[in-house]
């Protein structure tokens, strides 16, 4: 038997929320979540080299430009670089970059929530992930829920066949 992960289940500050919205994971068929804390950069004057790093199971960044894109790919100890699918991409995925990470073990996250949240996402994430897909040619991509409330959840079998479409 197949186990699944949703590796970004937004946390939330709520704990019987977050309960709810694991055991909702629980429940769809997923055997472990991973809990998305996100550190603003800006409000967090902390560097990448801070010792509460190694408190974190999973590293992941969410780079803005092409320059953060390539870095990350490339340089960063990082094991999710996360590709935005909520507007359309500032700049280019390079297929060099994308290679340098593949090759370094680094996987690409999409997220698939905001595709159900509204109509105008829904474009900019297929064409996002379907612009990613072919550089990468499949290879270390991550699909994702960065879910909020349970009813964003979806099954395992569902999420994969997003990546069919």
């Amino acid at each position: 038997m197949a186990a699944f992960a949703d590796l970004s289940i937004l946390y939330l500050p709520e704990k019987e929320a977050l309960q709810k919205l694991v055991e909702a994971a629980a429940h769809l068929g997923y055997s472990s979540v991973a809990i998305n804390y996100v550190v603003n950069y800006k409000e967090n004057k902390k560097r990448a080299t801070s010792t509460n790093i190694k408190y974190y199971d999973i590293f992941a960044v969410f780079p803005k430009n092409v320059k953060l894109f390539h870095v990350a790919c490339t340089t960063l100890d990082v094991d999710l670089v996360c590709v935005e699918v909520t507007e359309k991409l500032p700049f280019f995925i390079k297929r060099p970059s994308v290679n340098a990470a593949i090759e370094r073990g680094v996987y690409f996250e999409l997220l698939y929530v905001p595709a159900i949240k509204d109509s105008t996402m829904r474009r900019y994430t297929i064409s996002n992930a379907y612009n990613l897909l072919q550089i990468c040619r499949g290879k270390n991509i991550v699909l994702s829920s960065g879910a909020e409330k349970p009813i964003q959840l979806r099954g395992p079998y569902d999420v994969a066949n997003m990546l069919r479409i």
